[in-house]
């Protein structure tokens, strides 16, 4: 449980970063845009750096974040990730200026795509996983029927033996050894998915 709630926080906590760095780099490319304040010494450095920040914080969430939380998270962090250019750079027109922010938006693109690339190969193994239990499932299921099937045919041969002999102390001595066969490889079959969560294979049943 409490795995579970750290990794729900760890999740959250990544969204939040993604949205509050994004707003706050949109926020200050759009002040060097209206011109409340002009580019320090090294801000093309450190607009960079901040950039493939971004672009890594989109890609985290976009792979770990649930898709309706990831969508506006991510799309906000390439968003501001395309446009930090602005703030060194001033486009003769504004195709140029959408022109400049498409392409340095492809490392956004780019680590999009890797992050939902490796979110679709965990949905994928998480899906095989729980089909792979489904099948061990149906097969203890069948093997369990087949063999609980025959010894309470034994059973119940038994008991009508003694009916028909008139020995029914036998007769019940036979049931009961029957029955603790039975018993042993169904404890053994079922254990595994008792105790743990591991896939693992069956034990073969008592000869």
């Amino acid at each position: 449980m409490l795995h579970l709630a750290t990794g729900i926080s760890g999740t959250a906590a990544a969204e939040v970063a993604a949205l509050v760095a994004a707003a706050v780099s949109l926020a200050v490319t759009l002040a060097h845009l209206i011109g409340a304040t002009q580019p320090a010494l090294g801000a093309d450095a450190l607009g960079m750096a901040e950039s493939v920040a971004l672009m890594v914080l989109a890609g985290l969430v976009l792979r770990y974040a649930p898709t309706r939380q990831a969508a506006p998270a991510a799309l906000a962090a390439g968003l501001a990730a395309a446009t930090w250019l602005l703030r060194v750079f001033t486009p003769a027109s504004p195709l140029e200026g959408l022109g400049v922010c498409t392409f340095w938006g492809l490392g956004a693109l780019l680590a999009a795509v890797v992050g939902g690339y490796l979110r679709f190969l965990d949905v994928r193994q998480d899906r095989a996983v729980a089909d792979a239990r489904t099948a061990l499932r149906l097969q203890l299921a069948r093997d369990l029927h087949d063999f609980v099937a025959h010894d309470i045919s034994e059973m119940l041969a038994h008991a009508q033996a003694g009916m028909v002999a008139g020995d029914p102390r036998q007769a019940l001595e036979r049931v009961d050894a029957a029955g603790q066969r039975a018993s042993g490889p169904c404890r053994c079959w079922i254990a595994p998915w008792t105790c743990c969560t591991t896939i693992g294979p069956s034990p073969p049943p008592a000869t």
